[in-house]
């Protein structure tokens, strides 16, 4: 969560009752009314009626299958879609290289200046592709077709790639201020709201905007094959 000024008790919102800036209100208001992640609120407000009854005996206990820590909002309450899984250990992550089990999807190229990726893979009622989002030191010159764009890509080799945002962000690794420009997109479950934000090329200002892409439900679908 960010952490900068204003920031403090919220009003007038029935479930968010504080935040840590004007970033942090944003996304869990966004979350909870569009994402129903209710867990980033501070209140459920199902529960905060005068004829709630709570839980009973069963308030505040873990769940009852520990194999399972995922919130009913991210999964809409469908908790038997998502498990935990233990990482693989860096041994494990090796021999499957070795083995030569790895897609490459697209080449990378680094030749110009460094390039920073962030990966959201949140589309689990979209199986097969992810989300990613790119910024890079030259900006606003760009050098390859993926410097700072926000875009889905398919998850196979040769894959398709849909290109649906340019970033408009600076971000200069010597400007502290700059890490909030990173547009960290993501992605709702079925792949039809995509958050990102940007600086607009206001690199040092903390001045940092969050833009919203939607997309229409059959959006594969339409593409050409």
């Amino acid at each position: 969560f960010t952490r900068f000024e204003p920031a403090g008790p919220v009003q007038g919102n029935d479930s968010i009752k504080f935040a840590t800036s004007i970033l942090d209100y944003v996304f869990r208001e966004l979350a909870v009314s569009y994402m129903s992640r209710f867990d980033l609120g501070h209140v459920d407000v199902s529960e905060s009626g005068f004829d709630a009854l709570g839980k009973g005996e069963d308030e505040g206990k873990a769940p009852a299958d520990q194999n399972k820590y995922v919130s009913k909002g991210l999964t809409r309450s469908r908790t038997d879609n998502l498990v935990v899984m233990r990482a693989p250990a860096p041994a494990e992550t090796t021999d499957a290289r070795a083995s030569g089990n790895v897609t490459s999807l697209w080449p990378i190229d680094y030749g110009h200046t460094p390039i920073g990726f962030h990966f959201s893979g949140l589309a689990y009622e979209r199986p097969g592709w992810a989300l990613v989002s790119t910024y890079e030191g030259g900006y606003p010159d760009a050098f390859t077709w993926m410097d700072d764009q926000v875009f889905a890509v398919e998850l196979k080799a040769g894959g398709r790639v849909v290109r649906l945002a340019h970033t408009h962000s600076a971000v200069n690794s010597n400007v502290e201020h700059d890490y909030w420009a990173e547009p960290h997109a993501s992605v709702n479950a079925d792949f039809t709201r995509v958050l990102f934000t940007s600086n607009w090329g206001r690199s040092g200002t903390e001045e940092v905007d969050m833009y919203m892409i939607e997309l229409p439900a059959d959006w594969v679908e339409k593409m050409a094959k």
